[in-house]
């Protein structure tokens, strides 16, 4: 079979159906980088009728599979060029101040681990910083470390660990079963509200400073909401840390420290920062507040029902015969 794979027939039939996969692909806003796999699927499933000598059954595995696979990466790097060679990054950003500064941070969610065998590899999604782990390494674009004093390295090392463990646990905090789609979609815009923060404070212009206030106020809000919801609550329709905490407050298991809170803005001051009204506030103030948010929600997190513990999860993940 493979000789007629890789036939001009084949390739021919091939370029007339992947832009009508691609398509599909792009209306269901599937990444780029996955794009290739996810056609290879579709072409199997969709337009093979007959494999002589062989079946459909576990194509995956496949030598088979394996070149129309390879076929159809390559016709998405020649149809995408650079913009194919973007991969999907599993991490966050995060923002720490050096010197006064605001500096971004890289915080890796998934962690590469040791190989076994030929082609297999331990992965890591912790919680917590990993031993081999140098936290300084997160951030980007970073200044002369020598110029800063033992003691403040010090600071500065627990700051990032500190704010790494509330981001990596509400990455996995997060990932629990819920009812409907919508929850779902509640869930996993959580993060982007602190990545959304996270941009607004480096960009330290005075309005988008305001903004992560907002930004951070939602994520507080969607937490508490999510623990409702999961437990088949209704979506109250208000922006009150207050109200929506003594609701939660009501479930069964459920125990939110509402004094946690009070370091937040009012629901009425943060709409007004949303739209760029009342106080202004310091860079300094806005990591402080953004801090604080991501040590809150994470503790909010925690508190969704979920079938199994996935604190340091590893996973043995085998490379895929149609990825060599």
């Amino acid at each position: 079979m493979s000789n007629q794979i890789t036939g001009n027939g084949f390739n021919d039939f091939l370029e007339k159906q992947l832009p009508v996969f691609d398509e599909m692909l792009a209306d269901d806003q599937i990444p780029l980088s996955i794009r290739p796999i996810y056609a290879a699927s579709y072409f199997v499933e969709r337009c093979i009728i007959k494999i002589k000598g062989d079946n459909k059954e576990n194509y995956f595995e496949k030598e088979w599979f394996r070149i129309i696979y390879q076929l159809i990466n390559k016709w998405y790097s020649e149809r995408y060029a650079d913009g194919f060679k973007i991969k999907n990054d599993p991490s966050a950003i995060g923002v720490v101040l050096i010197h006064n500064t605001p500096f971004q941070l890289k915080i890796p969610l998934w962690v590469a681990q040791e190989r076994e065998g030929n082609n297999c590899r331990w992965i890591c999604m912790p919680i917590s910083i990993l031993e081999n782990e140098n936290v300084i390494n997160w951030i980007q674009n970073k200044p002369n470390m020598d110029k800063i004093a033992r003691d403040n390295l010090k600071s500065l090392t627990k700051s990032i660990s500190d704010l790494a463990e509330s981001i990596r646990s509400i990455h996995i905090n997060l990932k629990c079963e819920y009812p409907k789609i919508e929850i779902h979609k509640i869930a996993a815009s959580i993060l982007t509200h602190l990545d959304k923060a996270v941009l607004d404070i480096l960009s330290l212009e005075s309005s988008r400073i305001s903004n992560s206030y907002w930004e951070t106020h939602l994520a507080l809000e969607k937490s508490i909401k999510l623990v409702v919801l999961q437990d088949g609550g209704s979506n109250k329709k208000t922006h009150n840390l207050e109200e929506l905490c003594k609701i939660a407050n009501t479930i069964k298991g459920i125990n939110l420290d509402y004094n946690s809170f009070l370091v937040f803005l009012s629901d009425k001051v943060a709409i007004q920062q949303r739209y760029g009204e009342g106080k202004s506030f310091t860079i300094q103030e806005a990591v402080k507040n953004y801090f604080n948010a991501a040590k809150v929600i994470s503790t909010i997190t925690k508190q969704l029902k979920r079938p199994f513990d996935l604190k340091n999860i590893r996973l043995l993940i085998k490379q895929p015969n149609w990825a060599k």
